[in-house]
Order: structure tokens, then sequence, then C-alpha cells
């Protein structure tokens, strides 16, 4: 999705698009400090315009944002001086951050094309934290996923000379849901409509066989959690589930 995101920048925080991570990254810091983590260097994955990170870059943490769109990026720095915005592709991690005590990621994980990819971020997370240092990430269940993809098409947002439809589709061979976006913004100058046209999938795996990979990578502890931070008593009762690792 790149290229949408490319598209998608400078609308993304009015669409709502970043309202997940904006909410869930500080849950992730508050669950993690009430389990009895201490640490400064924070990394997200995946930043996108930095609405996540955000939330921490003003709590005395040092924080790090990665993400592989420029664009998006510059959203994101035009919001904070303080976070380090770095341009990576994180399936393909660098040196570009020193060891870090925790790192997170939101909204990202079900964009992975294969177990290959998430294989990848697993190890070079691994490689980046310290020991007993936490990786928490979400992700859709396939039940979830599966609701998400055969939902109704609809008006997604509607306001402030900006139009959004979303359609969806869902293929069950390989468990992945495709949204479109058609998105219609009106000039302030001319007052003539101009359209974008962006799409997103994702992917939906076993959640056991996403814990027996990052036990495999070699985190020494998996926890599973449902979106409110509690309990996961039945996987196909949820739509989304929090992964809580340990190095």
């Amino acid at each position: 999705m790149t290229q949408s995101y490319a598209m998608l920048a400078a609308l993304y925080d009015e669409l709502g698009m970043a309202d997940f991570a904006r909410t869930n990254v500080p849950l992730m810091l508050e669950y993690a400090q009430r389990n009895d983590w201490l640490g400064r260097q924070i990394t997200e994955l995946g930043c996108g315009t930095g609405e996540g990170i955000l939330t921490l870059s003003d709590s005395g943490y040092t924080v790090t944002g990665i993400d592989m769109s420029q664009e998006m990026l510059e959203v994101a720095q035009t919001k904070s001086s303080t976070v380090e915005w770095i341009q990576e592709d994180i399936r393909e991690m660098t040196d570009s951050i020193g060891p870090q005590d925790l790192i997170v990621a939101v909204d990202v994980m079900n964009e992975m094309d294969n177990v290959r990819e998430l294989q990848a971020i697993f190890g070079g997370v691994l490689e980046r934290l310290r020991d007993g240092r936490l990786f928490m990430f979400d992700m859709y269940t396939i039940a979830g996923l599966t609701g998400r993809g055969t939902s109704d098409d609809r008006i997604v947002y509607d306001q402030n000379g900006v139009t959004m439809f979303s359609s969806n589709r869902y293929d069950y061979e390989r468990q992945a849901s495709t949204r479109n976006h058609i998105t219609f913004v009106r000039d302030a100058t001319s007052g003539e409509w101009n359209r974008m046209d962006t799409s997103r999938v994702l992917r939906a795996y076993p959640l056991q066989a996403i814990a027996t990979l990052l036990q495999r990578t070699g985190f020494s502890a998996v926890t599973l959690l449902n979106e409110y931070f509690g309990r996961v008593d039945d996987p196909g009762s949820v739509d989304r589930v929090i992964f809580i690792a340990t190095k």
C-alpha cells in the first residue's frame, strides 16, 4: 500500500485512519508499566503520520518512529522535532536504531503478505530489543478480518470538502481482505472535485501460528490479549488481539 499511503498522507489523520494508533500506543505502554516494565527507548514500527508515538514524545522517553512512506513521515515531521523519524522498510531493518526497551507496531502486521515477512520483522525486532524487554503488536483475527472484508460498501467520511467511499471484498482462499477507497477532495480555489483511488490488502493468520513463530524466532514468552488488554478465552470471538512478546 506504499503508493496509497503516499496519496492519502495529507488526509490520513483527517480521515480517522490514525485513530487506532493514537489510542492504542499509550495503552500498550500503560499495560507494560503495570507489568513492571522499565525503560526509556521506545520505537514504533509503521508509525505513519506519527499519531501513536507522538503521545509519548513529551513524557521523557527517547522515541523513534519508523515507516516506509516518505510522504507519511513528512507529515509526522511537522508535528515533532524531538522524535527521530526514520524512513525504512521494517522487514529489512538496519542499524539505524540502537538497543530498545519497547518496540510496538499498531495496525501493521496484517499488511504482511506471508509468514516469511513476519519472521523477518520478528527477527529484526529481537536483535534490537534489550534482554527482558517487550515487543507489542496487534493483529486482526481470521474472524475479525472476514467481518471487515465482507462488510457493506459505505461512505466512511464526508466533511471539510473531502468524501471517501469504501468497498470491500474477501478472498477466502488467501484469507485476505481488500478495502478499496475512492476519495474526492474539493479544490478550495476552483471548487472542482479531484478523485483518488487507493486500496489496502490485509491478510489473516492463525493466532497459534504467530505465537509459535515468535517463540521459534527466539522470544522467551508470548502473551495474547484482546484489544482491551484482557484475557482471550475464545480467539474466534474477538476481532483483534494484542501480542506481547518478551525477549
